[in-house]
């Protein structure tokens, strides 16, 4: 299946049935989804056929998930509400490093 001879309505409906609660497609016209894993809710960025997300942030707040969901303009976008962050997946090198009370990485 190729994504680029899906409608927009098509991709829309196919990202549903593979277990998106909710996805759009940003202005440069990547799509994001919003995906329930066991104990996170994440935003998927840059959905493609080859993996559900160029990006992936995990949020133990679902509410923050869908705030980031509904405001996130780009696919590489940092969120900056944050607070029930608890990590991040990603191809490449991490858009965010943060580090614990104790001077490590978390993630």
């Amino acid at each position: 299946m190729s994504f680029k001879r899906m409608t927009p309505e098509e991709m829309h409906e196919y990202l549903l049935q593979q277990g998106f609660l909710r996805v759009r497609q940003l202005a440069d016209d990547s799509w994001i989804g919003v995906l329930k894993l066991a104990f996170t809710t994440s935003v998927c960025m840059d959905i493609d056929e080859v993996s559900p997300f160029r990006y992936r942030w995990c949020f133990a707040d679902p509410s923050e998930a869908h705030h980031f969901f509904e405001t996130a303009v780009d696919y590489d976008e940092v969120p900056t509400k944050r607070d029930s962050l608890k990590g991040h997946r990603y191809r490449g090198e991490p858009l965010l490093r943060e580090k614990d009370e104790f001077g490590f990485n978390k993630w």
